[in-house]
């Protein structure tokens, strides 16, 4: 499982794009029809909380443990916009992404993603989501090896 986990210093999110907000809004919408299922309408705190659509996936990698009852939130997306003027998204929680950094076709779809999103990922914030042995806890750790070198590759062709 990915995770993609900007710094602190990032807590104004990420820029929409493009700068027109009417087409930005309109660009967030598209990525949230095609990525996710839920409640695509912003509450007034300006918070979108939503799931993977399974059929976007070209694998799912969830651990067991987030599969319980108890933990079926950490299934959940949260996107925040910016209250001010709606230009900015940011992820308060991380964006866990459930595909499997093993499987190639995870590479392509992290590709599309990337590309689809009116916003700009960075490969260097993605981590892996590793089971800590303690129910429903993952540790995250920064892709290295191949893993990075697949992501960089993905990112600078989206």
């Amino acid at each position: 499982m990915f995770v993609y986990s900007p710094p602190k210093a990032s807590i104004w999110g990420h820029a929409l794009r493009p700068k027109d907000p009417q087409r930005a809004a309109e660009a967030l919408q598209r990525f949230f029809e095609t990525y996710f299922e839920g409640p695509y309408q912003l509450d007034p705190s300006g918070a979108y909380e939503l799931r993977w659509r399974e059929s976007a996936l070209p694998n799912i990698d969830w651990d067991p443990s987030l599969l319980l009852p108890e933990n079926e939130r950490f299934q959940k997306v949260s996107f925040l916009m910016s209250s001010l003027s709606g230009e900015r998204v940011s992820f308060p929680l991380g964006l866990s992404i459930p595909v499997s950094p093993s499987d190639p076709a995870s590479y392509e779809f992290l590709k599309n993603l990337c590309g689809d999103a009116p916003f700009k990922f960075s490969a260097k914030h993605f981590k892996i989501g590793m089971p800590t042995g303690k129910k429903g806890k993952l540790k995250y750790v920064k892709a290295t090896g191949e893993i990075a070198a697949q992501l960089a590759i993905a990112m600078e062709q989206s």
